[in-house]
């Protein structure tokens, strides 16, 4: 009686332990399974090695982003520094230029304009990110729309500057090599001091360095988003990769578990058949007939056989034999056995045949 209550009262406490705490025994496994459930691979190979080579493509095409995205930001670090380094146009030309125009030197009066000028094209220049052919062949799109877009708004900021109509005097001054009083004027002396000015270049240089910034905040977001969607491609990969061994490995050994003790058990077998034969057999002549089936060598063909075909079979899984040369040793063994089963078949047919032959005939007795 008393063992009776105490097994109805362990399984009620039993059944109120289970039942008392189900979001530990519910709720949290079913989070545990929805989290594995996105990351979860298939099993079959025939799965996962087209989503290798998938993932491998994505892998390459995100390591040429990477790489351009790379390129592409060094050299808007480099422009802007570039920018930074350029020194102010001496404003002292332009008074220079006044004397020279009024001692009617107009050529060196035109060649101070232009110093001044060609700084702020320098400066225009340094701010526009360069790259050689052999580079701008591997840029991606994305990163070469924003170098182009870089450049274009570089120019624009040129083409307001230089191409200002108070300034449409230097055209024709770059390309006349000896000018005169109808090339230059004071006037084009005071709009160039006045466009072509100090305030002038430190606003433009900040509205460059701005730009700049702005181009390279967009260039290292858009190559740490790209290294983040390398590294996750990279991790899929190598799941992938751990997969496909994983399953190798399995059937590897589950055929090693269950190959060996199988050829351990019929070899057992195989030698056991004729000795049980001999133990139940009531024929006097059983002893002669085991005799002979040991004698003949069959049995240790048999295990030959399957010993050199087990083998194999365990090398090829282990990977240790390829494929051509794992599918050749069995055609060569099944060959050897098709062979010896017909060559015994033919000299068993060819036998009585023989004593046919050698025997006497018998011939009638004359009277």
């Amino acid at each position: 009686m008393k063992m009776r209550l105490w097994i109805a009262l362990l399984m009620v406490g039993w059944f109120v332990t289970v039942h008392s705490e189900p979001s530990l025994t519910q709720t949290a496994p079913s989070q545990d399974a929805s989290d594995k459930k996105q990351e979860a691979l298939p099993t079959s190979d025939a799965e996962l090695l087209p989503m290798r080579e998938q993932v491998d493509t994505q892998i390459k095409d995100a390591q040429d982003a990477l790489k351009a995205w790379t390129s592409i930001l060094s050299r808007l670090q480099r422009s802007k520094s570039a920018v930074a380094t350029i020194q102010q146009p001496d404003q002292e030309a332009f008074t220079r230029a006044s004397t020279l125009l009024r001692n009617r030197d107009f050529k060196k009066a035109a060649a101070e304009i232009e110093g001044v000028a060609f700084t702020f094209q320098t400066l225009f220049d340094s701010a526009c990110p360069t790259y050689s052919a052999s580079s701008s062949s591997d840029m991606q799109s994305d990163a070469s729309q924003l170098q182009s877009q870089c450049l274009r708004d570089v120019r624009v900021v040129e083409e307001k500057t230089l191409g200002a109509p108070n300034l449409a005097f230097l055209g024709p001054l770059y390309k006349t090599p000896s000018p005169t009083q109808n090339d230059i004027s004071q006037d084009d002396i005071t709009a160039a001091s006045t466009a072509l000015g100090a305030a002038k270049f430190q606003e433009i240089r900040k509205d460059l360095d701005s730009r700049l910034d702005k181009f390279i905040l967009d260039a290292t977001t858009q190559q740490q988003q790209t290294q983040s969607n390398l590294d996750a491609l990279q991790k899929k990969h190598d799941k992938i990769a751990a997969q496909l061994a994983k399953s190798k490995t399995e059937i590897n050994q589950l055929a090693i578990e269950l190959g060996l003790p199988l050829f351990c058990a019929t070899v057992l077998f195989m030698l056991c058949i004729p000795i049980v034969v001999q133990s139940f057999s009531r024929n006097q002549d059983s002893d002669k007939q085991i005799q002979a089936i040991f004698a003949s060598g069959i049995l240790v063909e048999i295990i030959t056989v399957l010993l050199l075909t087990m083998t194999v079979l365990i090398l090829g899984l282990a990977g240790k034999i390829q494929g051509e040369v794992l599918g050749t040793l069995l055609g060569g063994i099944s060959g050897y056995v098709l062979n010896r089963v017909r060559g015994k078949s033919q000299a068993a047919a060819d036998t009585p045949m023989s004593h046919e032959a050698s025997s006497p005939t018998s011939t009638p007795a004359t009277s």
